[in-house]
């Protein structure tokens, strides 16, 4: 009895360490890999396709709820695709009559996870012919996008009215960029293309020119059956949308008012016109830019009554300059003043001036409120250990006063800003609290100013502008157009690393345009230098013989 009890207890501990042994170990590191189509079933580049199903094995099993976005084909079928998951297998099914010598795309995008997961590494493409050739057109090229893109392209039926509006369709194939926006389309048949850019989170939808951000190419038409691969096409999407709208009206107090931006607005006079009006009449207005925040105006009004006016924002006519959406937005003025404080919001103690070496730079007092345009020039002083600074002041705007000492400021120094109360006189609140504001400043180094300039090679046109852009603050950009001869110079230039690009300024304006599609307009021609250009304090810069594949 104790030998048959040992037996089966020997047996359930052999059965209990076999079952633990098939279980996957806890822990250990974490599985990055990304799945990978190891098989396809019919094979790749099929000829003479029937329509059957299509069966791809991955290496790994596959999340279901990525599937129904990942996988795609093009052009587009008539009917919806079946997809089934049978892991580690998809099997495609077309349901429709397909067209006779035509190459289908199956198409796995980067939407396309394991369990994991983890994302497939790059888009899959994958071609059946239902004729007796595999068509080899193909495109290629580079999205520039902070975030991920990707690439659409509509083949053109007839070019006179196809052309126009192309757009207003879903386009007939779409690729993923990779991370580093390269792109490229295979198995084209022969035909007439154009190709468009948007953010991945909208691709694959008709293009919608008043809402969506999208990017367009230098070329208008791409020719497939004169080329039977087309490369290099550069796409850059803008980072924010260009069109300018007025978005909200505030009333503060007396008749002072501010209006919001959907983009920053600065040389705003260059761009639209606003218009103020009552129920009889245009009223006079004075408007100016807020010196604390880039997408706000604020107009003051000379108003005898309260009552509700009218605003209303008209673009410019120049086709030349950004895009303006016309707006209208009713406010009530009160009319009222408010017994509050003026403050001054900058500076602020302990603020650092950026100051330079060769010219010196004006301080701006920041009001929050508006204030009358005369100053009593005797209640202000800048000391400097405790000495008195001589200074000169110049009234900015309702809002903002410079003060520029005659002599210039000393690096990595302390300075006091001392404002008696009788400085300013406030239009619709009341005086400064303290009869005597302090406020301590400090200076930085002496900003450190590099020169940059060179030499286009087989450039002669003056349109070419070269233009930098700080990585440390991307509005920041520095331009100048090309010599005749290809040279350039650009002096004074920040100390700092700049990205550096070659555009084409077709429109004369300074500025590179991204492509419209009503009116349609291609993007000017631009190349992206791929090496950062590290710009040092008191050092010439120089590139000769710069390479450049200008398209006229």
């Amino acid at each position: 009895m104790n030998i048959l009890s040992n037996f089966f207890l020997a047996f359930g501990i052999i059965c209990i360490f076999s079952c633990a042994a098939i279980e996957s170990p806890s822990g250990g590191p974490k599985d990055e890999t990304p799945p990978e189509v190891i098989e396809i079933t019919p094979s790749d580049k099929s000829i003479n396709f029937k329509g059957e199903k299509i069966k791809i094995t991955f290496s790994e099993f596959i999340e279901e709820s990525s599937v129904t976005k990942a996988i795609k084909v093009f052009p587009r079928p008539l009917n919806p695709v079946t997809v089934n998951l049978k892991n580690p297998n998809i099997i495609i099914e077309l349901n429709d009559s397909l067209i006779k010598d035509q190459t289908y795309i199956i198409s796995i995008n980067r939407n396309l996870t394991d369990e994991h997961k983890v994302k497939i590494k790059e888009e899959v493409q994958l071609a059946f012919a239902t004729g007796k050739k595999i068509d080899r057109g193909s495109i290629q090229g580079k999205v520039y996008h902070s975030s991920l893109a990707s690439v659409e392209l509509w083949r053109i039926n007839k070019v006179n009215e196809d052309s126009k509006f192309f757009f207003k369709r879903a386009p007939d194939y779409v690729v993923d960029a990779s991370d580093n926006g390269d792109f490229q389309f295979n198995f084209l048949s022969n035909g007439i293309y154009k190709i468009i850019s948007v953010d991945k989170s909208i691709s694959g939808l008709p293009i919608n020119e008043e809402k969506m951000i999208y990017g367009m190419a230098s070329q208008n038409l791409i020719d497939i059956s004169a080329l039977g691969s087309f490369k290099n096409i550069k796409i850059k999407i803008p980072e924010v949308e260009e069109n300018i709208k007025m978005t909200k009206a505030e009333y503060i107090t007396g008749g002072w008012g501010k209006l919001f931006f959907s983009n920053k607005i600065n040389n705003w006079e260059d761009v639209l016109s606003i218009l103020f009006y009552d129920d009889l009449q245009l009223l006079s207005s004075e408007i100016f830019k807020d010196p604390l925040d880039d997408y706000i105006l604020n107009f003051n009004l000379n108003l005898k009554e309260p009552g509700y006016i009218d605003i209303k924002t008209i673009k410019l006519k120049d086709e030349n300059l950004p895009k303006v959406d016309s707006s209208r937005i009713r406010l009530e003025i009160k009319n009222q003043t408010d017994s509050t404080n003026i403050k001054i919001a900058s500076p602020l103690p302990e603020f650092i001036h950026s100051i330079e070496s060769d010219s010196i730079k004006p301080l701006e007092i920041i009001f929050s409120s508006l204030i009358d345009n005369k100053t009593n020039k005797n209640c202000i002083w800048l000391k400097k250990d405790s000495i008195d600074i001589p200074i000169i002041i110049d009234w900015n705007s309702y809002m903002s006063i410079n003060i520029t000492p005659q002599i210039n400021w000393e690096e990595n120094s302390r300075y006091e800003l001392q404002i008696s109360k009788n400085f300013i006189k406030p239009l619709y609140v009341s005086d400064l609290k303290d009869s005597l504001s302090i406020i301590g400043i400090k200076t930085s180094k002496f900003k450190k100013f590099g020169n940059f300039m060179g030499d286009l090679d087989n450039i002669s046109d003056s349109i070419i502008v070269i233009e930098l852009s700080s990585f440390k603050n991307i509005s920041k950009k520095f331009q100048t157009n090309v010599n005749s001869d290809g040279s350039f110079k650009m002096l004074k230039i920040p100390e700092g690393d700049y990205s550096f690009q070659i555009y084409a300024d077709i429109d004369k304006n300074y500025k590179f345009s991204h492509g419209t599609l009503s009116p349609y307009k291609p993007a000017e021609w631009f190349e992206m230098y791929p090496d950062t250009i590290k710009i040092r304090g008191n050092w010439d810069l120089e590139m000769k013989n710069i390479k450049v594949n200008y398209l006229k």
